[in-house]
């Protein structure tokens, strides 16, 4: 607790440890974002890195800005790419049945670099 204390401290961020067990996760971050600058608009962001032992790297990128989301999947393994289009028309349903506008939905299969995303922002490293 001590050291997750000092990391928010140093960074001027949350960094905090959520005590979960995934077998087939090697490693993953979640960063929350918001404006430093209050916008009208409002607008938020959130990135989730995951690396699964099976499945590689994936990256969720998720904008909400206007009440709209814009949501992109980016994988490096082209089974996984293939399972999350066969079943992107239920997440475009579960947007649609809680009344949240999906402005668009982007799935790509490419090389997947975790050094490249942002580190500002509300930080949960799991």
């Amino acid at each position: 607790v001590e050291y997750h204390q000092l990391q928010s401290k140093l960074q001027g961020q949350l960094n905090t440890f959520l005590p979960f067990v995934w077998e087939e996760l090697k490693d993953g971050e979640f960063f929350f974002r918001k404006p430093e600058i209050e916008e009208k608009d409002k607008s938020h962001s959130c990135i989730i890195q995951l690396e699964f032992k099976k499945w590689g790297k994936l990256m969720v990128q998720i904008f909400m800005q206007e009440e709209n989301f814009y949501v992109t999947f980016r994988t490096e393994n082209s089974q996984l790419h293939d399972s999350l289009s066969r079943e992107s028309a239920k997440l475009n349903k579960q947007f649609e049945s809680a009344n949240l506008a999906l402005g668009n939905l982007t799935l790509k299969c490419e090389k997947v670099d975790f050094s490249k995303s942002i580190h500002r922002g509300l930080d949960f490293k799991a």
